[in-house]
Order: structure tokens, then C-alpha cells, then sequence
């Protein structure tokens, strides 16, 4: 206690210096309790960024190995029965349009 008595000297300062402590000691505990929300959602927010990053890695995983072969073989299917004079879709024709439509594996679904 810092003070034994108030400066108008009628009622012991005890009183209000108690009652301070008591209201900064809630508002304190508020606070940390506050952070602590913060702190629990911020570590919720990222579980589900990780969450969701594996399934984007997981989903370009299917792409790139199940959707890319099922692309090519229906590309080059496409490029022998549209063979003519006009469009002779050799293998040249068909190894540059296998280039484009696999060198990205999102791209891939544009095809289908």
C-alpha cells in the first residue's frame, strides 16, 4: 500500500487503490485473453492454409500423372483422324501440340 490515507483525508485511500488494482488486474486479464483467442485463430487460420496447400499439391499430383497421359493419347488420337492434305499432322505436328498441352500441367484441363 502506498498510501495510508487519501489526500482529502475522509476515507482511507486503501479503498480506491484497491479498486484500481482489482479493474486493471480484469482489464489485464481481458487482454490476455484476447491474445490468446488471437493467437488460437491465427494458429487455426494457418492449420487450414496447410490443409488446403496439400490438397492443391495433391490435386497437381493428379494432373500431372493421371489427366496428362489420358490429354496426350486423346491429342494424338484427335491429330490421326483429322490427318488430311490440308493438315497433315505429322509427327512433328503432334510432338509440338504434346509439348504445349503438357508443359503445364493446369493447362491440361483447358483441353478437356
Amino acid at each position: 500500500m502506498l498510501f495510508k490515507f487519501s489526500v482529502l483525508g475522509s476515507f482511507p485511500a486503501q479503498d480506491w487503490y484497491h479498486d484500481l488494482g482489482l479493474l486493471l488486474e480484469r482489464i489485464f486479464v481481458e487482454v490476455l485473453v484476447l491474445l490468446a483467442l488471437s493467437a488460437l485463430s491465427a494458429l487455426l487460420w494457418l492449420v487450414w492454409q496447410l490443409v488446403r496447400a496439400k490438397r492443391f499439391t495433391r490435386f497437381k499430383r493428379t494432373l500431372d500423372q493421371d489427366i496428362k497421359p489420358k490429354v496426350v493419347s486423346h491429342i494424338l488420337d484427335e491429330l490421326e483422324q483429322t490427318r488430311s492434305d490440308l493438315f497433315p499432322n505429322n509427327q512433328v505436328h503432334q510432338d509440338a501440340t504434346v509439348y504445349y498441352w503438357g508443359s503445364v500441367p493446369v493447362s491440361c484441363c483447358l483441353y478437356l
